[in-house]
């Protein structure tokens, strides 16, 4: 059984629900974070260990896999840097895998994106594409998770103040997952452990699809407080991706979130680790804004 777990990416927008609903379930979970002062105010929970480590520092790494059994990696491009810069997608895993292969790691867990599989020539998504061969190919088993869009996008990333910005306008639905639900499935997918064998693949969808522009108005309409919709002309900014890398990163990704035809293919994974039951109604309705 897969018990102790180190998780690399805790405090970010979908760390913590993860951290949360394993810690519930009775793993023992280990934090691998830059600033352990820091992390331990975002994460405000008793029975959670951090070690202070960063996928730059092999030395870091290795202490921290002391007596683990699996790591998580919950990784994601910082929207400030450039293509050049230290990835924890690239370098970073190379870091890991590095130590790894040496720590007696039974299996580890990523979250990658559907957004991977879209045809771009984009450097973020191809990062992205050589993270998961990469894993794939390093002689540990791994499970790679590919999810939809996150609910929790519409209003961490995309709602400033009263205002929800969208650039462009999305051809295809997206199939919109919260977070808290995935975080359920990942907790069935450690418990399952090594009784799924090799290297294995969710794809993590929500049951409702919604078009970018439908999702924002649904999420308008259920809120408890006033949103305003403003739609931006994304070719119009595209022309401007050069002054600042994430001006880039903001147009990029919606570009690809836009024009991305995302099939339903979370069938398999229902069966395996639970269907998922938060709609996009209920998701804004509960929030609670500050």
């Amino acid at each position: 059984m897969l018990q102790n777990i180190l998780f690399i990416g805790a405090t970010g927008m979908l760390g913590k629900p993860v951290v949360k609903a394993l810690l519930e379930q009775g793993f023992e979970v280990t934090a691998m974070v830059r600033n352990p002062e820091k992390a331990a105010k975002q994460l405000p929970f008793n029975n959670l260990e951090l070690i202070q480590g960063n996928l730059r520092d092999k030395q870091t790494i290795e202490r921290a896999l002391i007596g683990q059994d699996a790591i998580y990696l919950n990784l994601s491009v910082n929207p400030n840097a450039y293509e050049d810069d230290f990835h924890t997608e690239k370098q970073g895993i190379k870091n890991l895998l590095e130590v790894a292969k040496h720590a007696g790691i039974k299996r580890i867990f990523y979250l990658s994106s559907l957004l991977q599989f879209y045809n771009s020539k984009w450097w973020v998504l191809r990062l992205k594409k050589e993270a998961v061969i990469k894993l794939v190919q390093c002689g540990i088993p791994v499970t790679i998770f590919y999810p939809s869009t996150f609910m929790e996008t519409l209003d961490q990333k995309m709602l400033i103040g009263n205002k929800m910005l969208l650039f462009g306008q999305s051809k295809y639905p997206m199939y919109f997952i919260a977070a808290e639900d995935y975080a359920i499935q990942v907790v069935q997918a450690i418990k399952l452990g090594d009784t799924l064998k090799g290297n294995i693949e969710f794809c993590i969808q929500g049951e409702q699809s919604y078009k970018l522009n439908e999702a924002a108005k649904i999420f308008s309409n259920s809120s408890s407080t006033q949103i305003t919709i403003i739609t931006l002309p994304i070719a119009f900014f595209k022309l401007f991706t050069f002054l600042h890398p994430q001006l880039a990163y903001g147009i990029n990704i919606s570009y690809a979130l836009n024009n991305y035809r995302e099939q339903f293919n979370a069938s398999t994974t229902w069966k395996l680790l639970g269907k998922p039951e938060i709609t996009l109604e209920n998701y804004a309705r509960n929030l609670k804004y500050k």
